[in-house]
């Protein structure tokens, strides 16, 4: 992905392993030409983020001294629309989803390759929804689905499906023959009995619980990019070198 605006896109790399704020800052600065600055502590990471000079901020999960979702925390309450991604040496469900809960763009292994961590990039400064690396994804797809699932109607788990591949509620409303007001009713009702507060939280739900899955590339590695909100489009299909995408199962 190149940089089209005029100036560098900004970024904030908080980890506190030198070598890998090394490897990350080299693909950022060389492959999409980022203006990068590093920092290892979780305290002056926060208080930076705050400020709002970023266009960007990848975080590791943990951090010495600190959680990095304390980091996220913090920084979310100032800057609440500020595109974050977590990455993580492990793929702990429990992690990923208390990430998601808290509103990043994406979840990305440290063993990720240069591409991948390019596609999680567009996929956090495009807005269009979350990104999860492989293993994120087949981990969350492990974890035991809540009671929930069998108190989903079959009109609510098809527009669920829906949902978590990106269409818009007009979308969603053609495909199965219904106003977008009905839609909305739907998905009202499926985020009060997930128990979930948005589409973002459902569509992680419905990937979880299998209603969808990670497609498989030339490279036999599966990549989600799960939609964010309302008015987004459904979430493109990336070619044999660059990803791919949830799909309905």
């Amino acid at each position: 992905m190149a940089e089209t605006s005029s100036s560098p896109m900004r970024v904030l790399l908080v980890d506190d392993h030198p070598v890998v704020r090394l490897g990350l800052r080299f693909v950022l600065e060389s492959h999409l030409g980022c203006e990068v600055t590093e920092v290892g502590d979780a305290d002056v990471a926060a208080d930076l983020a705050r400020s709002g000079t970023f266009d960007l901020l990848i975080i590791d999960v943990r951090l010495d001294g600190r959680d990095g979702l304390w980091v996220v925390d913090r920084v979310r309450d100032a800057r609440p629309d500020v595109p974050i991604l977590m990455i993580s040496t492990y793929d702990d469900p429990h992690q990923v989803q208390a990430a998601i809960d808290r509103g990043v763009n994406g979840y990305l292994l440290k063993e990720a390759s240069p591409s991948q961590l390019e596609e999680a990039v567009e996929v956090a400064m495009s807005g269009r929804g979350l990104y999860l690396h492989p293993s994120a994804a087949a981990s969350m797809r492990t974890r035991v689905v809540p009671a929930a699932a069998g108190r989903l109607s079959p009109a609510e788990v098809e527009v669920l499906r829906m949902v978590a591949v990106g269409r818009t509620n007009g979308e969603i409303g053609i495909a199965l023959f219904c106003s977008e007001k009905t839609v909305k009713a739907r998905i009202t009702s499926i985020l009060r009995k997930l128990g979930v507060k948005n589409r973002t939280q459902a569509a992680a739900w419905a990937l979880r619980a299998g209603l969808v899955e990670s497609a498989a590339g030339s490279d036999g590695r599966g990549r989600s990019s799960i939609p964010a909100a309302e008015g987004h489009r459904e979430s493109p299909t990336y070619g044999p070198r660059r990803g791919l995408h949830a799909t309905a199962s």
